[in-house]
This record gives C-alpha cells, sequence and structure tokens, in this order.
C-alpha cells in the first residue's frame, strides 16, 4: 500500500511538473487562418514576428503561434485588440497618435516593413500619363487627382497634403475607373503594385507609370493589448537582435526584392509629402528604413 501510494504521489508530482511546463509556454495570436497555419502558409508578417520571438527565446523561453483568423479587416482587428479579446493577439498595423491612446495600445518601435510601404507608384490612363511627363515639381503633381478605397488611411493622408481624392467602396472598380479618367491617379504600394499591374494590365487604355514615384512615412509596427506591453518589449528586442545579424533584411529581400525590382524607384522622378498622422512619433524606426 505504501508502496502504491508513492507512486502515486510520484506521477501527481509529474503530472503538475508537466503542466507547469506547459503553463509556462507563452501563447501569442496572429491573424492568421488555422487552415493557412497547418499548411504552413506563412506570409512575410507571421515569419517576422516568429524571427523576433526565436531571437529572444533563450532570454524569455518558449512561445506557441495560436492562429485565429484572417478575415478581419483593419477596423476590426483594433477593436479585438482594444478589447483584449484574444490572448497575446499580435499584428502588424501602420502606426497612427491615437492608436495608443484610444484603443489601448502599445507597439513594438521596429518598422515591419522596413518602410517600403510608404512609397506609391501609380496606375493612370494614356491620356493622364502623357501629362505626367510634364510635371517638374510638387506643385504641379497636387493638379492630379487620386482614386482610393474608402476608409484607408491614403485617403486622409494624400487629401491632408492638397490632393483631391475620390473614393471608391469596391478596390476592383479603381482599375477600370482610373483607365477611363474618373481620376488621374492609383497609387499603390510596392507590396501591391507589381500582382495587380500582372491581373490589370489588359484593362483598355490601362497604364503603368514609370516615371515618378510618390513617398509619405507610413510605418507598419507590431501592436498588442497594453497588458501585452512586456511581449511587445520582447519582439522589439528580438526584431532588433535579427535585423543587426542580417536576417531580417535577407527575410524581406526573400519577400520583396521582385517587387522593388519591379517598380524600380532609382528610375523614378521621387516626389515627398507629409504624413501628418506621424505627428509625435520618434524618428529612432528611420535607422531600419529602406532607401532606394
Amino acid at each position: 500500500m505504501v508502496l502504491i501510494q508513492t507512486k502515486m504521489c510520484v506521477l501527481v508530482t509529474i503530472l503538475i511538473l508537466l503542466s507547469q511546463l506547459c503553463s509556462a509556454e507563452l501563447v501569442v495570436s496572429h491573424n492568421i487562418s488555422k487552415k493557412k497555419f497547418l499548411e504552413g502558409d506563412f506570409d512575410y508578417e507571421l515569419k517576422l514576428l516568429i524571427l523576433g520571438l526565436e531571437y529572444t527565446k533563450d532570454e524569455y523561453g518558449d512561445y506557441r503561434i495560436e492562429p485565429i483568423r484572417d478575415d478581419m479587416s483593419y477596423i476590426r482587428r483594433i477593436e479585438r485588440m482594444s478589447y483584449n479579446h484574444y490572448t497575446n493577439f499580435i499584428t502588424a498595423m501602420p502606426y497612427q497618435d491615437n492608436l495608443s491612446e484610444d484603443a489601448n495600445l502599445v507597439y513594438a518601435p521596429f518598422p515591419v516593413f522596413l518602410g517600403v510601404l510608404g512609397y506609391r507608384t501609380c496606375f493612370t490612363s494614356a491620356e493622364s500619363n502623357k501629362r505626367l511627363a510634364s510635371v517638374k515639381n510638387t506643385k504641379d503633381l497636387l493638379t492630379f487627382t487620386h482614386g482610393q478605397v474608402r476608409g484607408e488611411l491614403d485617403v486622409e493622408i494624400l487629401k491632408n497634403n492638397g490632393f483631391i481624392v475620390k473614393e471608391s467602396s469596391s478596390y476592383m472598380s479603381l482599375f477600370r475607373m482610373v483607365a477611363v479618367n474618373r481620376f488621374d491617379l492609383f497609387c499603390r504600394n510596392p507590396e501591391d503594385a507589381l500582382a495587380e499591374y500582372n491581373y490589370h494590365q489588359k484593362v483598355p487604355n490601362f497604364i503603368y507609370n514609370r516615371d515618378i514615384a510618390i513617398h509619405y512615412p507610413m510605418p507598419y509596427f507590431f501592436y498588442g493589448h497594453v497588458s501585452d506591453r512586456k511581449l511587445i518589449e520582447r519582439i522589439n528586442k528580438g526584431l532588433v537582435r535579427a535585423f543587426n545579424s542580417g536576417s531580417v533584411v535577407k527575410l524581406w529581400k526573400q519577400h520583396f526584392q521582385e517587387n522593388i525590382d519591379f517598380i524600380d524607384l532609382k528610375n523614378r522622378k521621387l516626389y515627398p509629402f507629409e504624413n501628418h498622422l506621424l505627428e509625435h512619433l520618434d524618428d529612432s524606426y528611420t535607422q531600419y528604413v529602406y532607401a532606394p
């Protein structure tokens, strides 16, 4: 009987220790579908998040990625994080001054896309493309109207810089609208431009301008609920370490080099504009941004 009781005590002790080990594993939720997660279909954002966690594992311990869903809009992600709906929900979003105060969020000040999503090259029509050839300065460029998806941050930024912007709730319709001169320019970031050009290039009178580019800073950071501050600090520390080792740039090139080559920023006239949403952002993040 004593032997049985001793064995039971040992078994209970082992189970308790195993339970403690499992509970010690950090769960990090991310907006990827369970299907994609199980198939290993990770996008750049998730791979970078994992890189930041890997580079701090010796110091902070192990972790586990918990897939939640990949169909949440930008607004829905902010809402879910604000209410701390998911355990340690971390996602990349463009910086805005009001997110920390209004939505109870904190961020890791490392630019997820190395600042490249601040560049815009433009789809246009044959007629507007000829007019672009005569642009000499920012004032000239302000005479061109823009089309954008309703609710996108680009709308607010472009308007604040003095552009006239026509909004549409239909993303797909904007490509045909610019081709028939409903507006002059539909400008896209490097992550989207190549795929969109390949898909829409046969639209009549649809042109991809090769001469100019627009830039306004739009850094994306990993955000989490204010209660996840220690996790956010860990992610930032890991990303800086990974950047200094060359791992971040290597990953970034794997995902973006083809797009960067396509937009060919080095052979364009670049027109800089302001992003008023960054008024209170510390510019220390700029040491990690891509420069064409």
